[in-house]
């Protein structure tokens, strides 16, 4: 068929390739598929056409209807070592004919990604390079993995809809808190006295059967006061379509955004369409990318709000990068008292999402002792660590201190 020696690239890369084509072609061609086909190939060997094409078929192929569209797709890439061209003119057919079968979708070419990764088996690494193809021909590796770790301000609209169809699908919950009301339980920790005299009254036995209550367990309710500034407009947009995933799932949920002033969206936020939401923030909020005098908008959101929101062991998430241009004093007055008003104060700040973050700002010292939990918002797998934190809020309610990441970079201050 061909000798390995001719090829461009190694072979585990030249299989990652041909996996990559047949995902882009509609077939579910994932990550383990392909590495189970570098181990078969491995096994078989490449001298005979037949097996190394078996060992590819039985490993990236799950159904059997797919079969002829990747016959096809094999002979196409296979035929010349020098593939160059050659993944180009795969994709023009595939657009044109969509699939033998008429099950698979148009291809769409997919951007090269800056950061060198590894091969599928971990051997040897490569920087990412595109042969003109549209087709990175790098190891293989999840589009959603990429796009996890994908910082939120190198995101292109491309990534944004990807982004927000994540979200959509993505599941959050506030962890859970006693009620003050009891329902019937099993647990002997309240006795039931009238349920108990109820279910004994007309019974003629030696013995009372003793029913039991216990509080009822409810979802916490979730404040969000989120940075609009200047300094945080890379992320806002992202951030208002995460807000409108968690309204969707958390009812008792209130949002807020600020800047120079304070603005309360919640009702603009539950808005069952995102674009309804998008164009009724836009037309109510006046401090787009302004200043940030976070001191005033705590007080007005204290003075105002506190007591209507943050009851009922409140969760509070503050988005902000701390940035901070109003009074110091009064910034750390209203957070302090935002802190004692409710059970769990959460900071999220995209700025620890870079190695090289150091809290030496102002605003961020002032802020950082009174944060429960400090933790990133720069990409999508943060938002999944954060709904982590918030579903392992239990009902206690006792205020427990987090641990701030990477501490190696807080010296002092962690």
């Amino acid at each position: 068929m061909f000798e390995p020696s001719r090829l461009n690239t190694s072979l585990p890369e030249s299989i990652t390739s041909f996996g990559r084509l047949l995902r882009a072609g509609g077939l579910k061609v994932g990550t383990a598929e392909i590495i189970n086909a570098i181990e078969a190939v491995e096994l078989v060997g490449v001298a005979e056409k037949d097996l190394f094409k078996w060992a590819l078929q039985g490993t990236l192929i799950t159904k059997h209807e797919s079969v002829p569209f990747f016959d096809w797709a094999f002979d196409i890439f296979w035929q010349d070592p020098g593939r160059t061209g050659r993944a180009a003119v795969l994709l023009k057919k595939l657009a044109a004919r969509k699939a033998l079968t008429g099950t698979h979708s148009e291809p769409t070419a997919r951007q090269p990604h800056s950061t060198a990764r590894s091969s599928a088996t971990g051997r040897g690494k490569s920087a990412d390079r595109d042969d003109g193809s549209g087709v990175s021909q790098t190891s293989a590796y999840s589009a959603d993995e990429s796009l996890k770790q994908k910082h939120f301000e190198q995101f292109t609209e491309d990534d944004m809809r990807m982004a927000v169809e994540f979200l959509k699908q993505a599941k959050f919950n506030s962890g859970m808190r006693s009620s003050r009301r009891y329902t019937p339980g099993h647990r002997q920790i309240r006795l039931d006295l009238q349920k108990t005299i109820r279910k004994n009254a007309l019974q003629n036995r030696d013995f009372i059967k003793l029913a039991w209550k216990q509080r009822k367990i409810k979802p916490r309710p979730v404040v969000i006061l989120s940075d609009i500034s200047g300094s945080m407009e890379r992320y806002s947009r992202i951030l208002l379509h995460f807000m409108h995933t968690l309204s969707r799932q958390i009812k008792t949920m209130e949002a807020f955004t600020f800047g120079t002033r304070l603005t309360r969206i919640t009702h603009q936020i539950r808005s069952g369409d995102i674009e309804v939401a998008m164009g009724r923030i836009s037309a109510d909020v006046k401090d787009w990318n302004g200043g940030t005098r976070m001191g005033a908008a705590l007080e007005t959101f204290n003075r105002i709000w506190a007591r209507r929101t943050l009851g009922n062991g409140a969760i509070v998430i503050l988005i902000s990068d701390g940035w901070d241009t109003g009074n110091n004093e009064l910034l750390k007055s209203e957070m302090g008292r935002l802190q004692r008003s409710c059970h769990r104060l959460i900071w999220l700040n995209p700025n620890i999402g870079y190695d090289t973050f150091e809290p030496l700002t102002r605003g961020v010292l002032t802020l950082l002792p009174f944060a429960d939990e400090f933790l990133p918002v720069h990409n999508l797998q943060s938002l999944l660590d954060l709904s982590r934190v918030l579903a392992g809020i239990g009902s206690s309610n006792t205020r427990a201190k987090g641990i701030l990441p990477h501490s190696d970079n807080f010296g002092a201050y962690s």
